[in-house]
């Protein structure tokens, strides 16, 4: 049932950005898919197969598996971010975020590096890159570019440098973009 509604608001959120000139960026929904998949199976077994008391226990793992998978992938398997004609939207569901062009006044990118140790050894290294968009101090816009999960959020970046005309570009761009912020408040 849970993977019906996400199936069908997947269809109606991606109908809504089909217009000429728009960039659609989603996050890969295999993963969220994989999980709600195993979790399916997990509960539909047991109408199929007859379980005693003693055996029933080994479809306890992938329950956990397939419900902690789905529960945490499904945020960012129902998000799009879309580069449209009026401005820059972010959605979930029905809630959605719209910063104008002309609003957006800094875009740059953020890099989060994440080590996995065991006992002082160091097992594993994440890097996740995060696009922030910002109109004015107080509205941002996080959106995953590079993470463990993939993307390619190229084009939607690229829209994003070709319309928001007034923005700056890059994190070394911080001292003027407070300095432009400043000086729009004073006036």
């Amino acid at each position: 049932m849970l993977l019906i509604a996400v199936l069908t608001a997947w269809g109606i959120i991606g109908r809504r950005y089909q217009t000429v000139g728009t960039v659609v960026y989603v996050r890969p929904r295999w993963v969220f898919c994989f999980f709600a998949l195993i979790l399916i199976v997990t509960v539909a077994l047991p109408a199929f197969v007859r379980f005693d008391r003693d055996s029933i226990a080994f479809i306890l793992l992938p329950l956990l598996i397939g419900a902690g998978g789905a529960g945490e992938f499904l945020p960012t398997a129902l998000r799009v971010w879309a580069a449209e004609q009026e401005g820059l939207t972010s959605q979930t569901l029905g809630w959605h975020a719209t910063f104008g062009w002309p609003e957006i006044d800094w875009a740059y990118v953020h890099e989060r590096r994440t080590n996995v140790r065991e006992m002082g050894i160091k097992l594993l290294q994440t890097k996740d890159r995060f696009l922030y968009v910002e109109a004015g101090p107080s509205r941002r816009m996080k959106i995953p570019i590079s993470t463990w999960l993939g993307g390619d959020a190229t084009p939607l970046m690229r829209a994003i440098e070709q319309r928001a005309t007034n923005a700056y570009f890059g994190g070394e761009k911080q001292l003027e973009v407070e300095r432009h912020r400043r000086g729009v408040r004073a006036q």
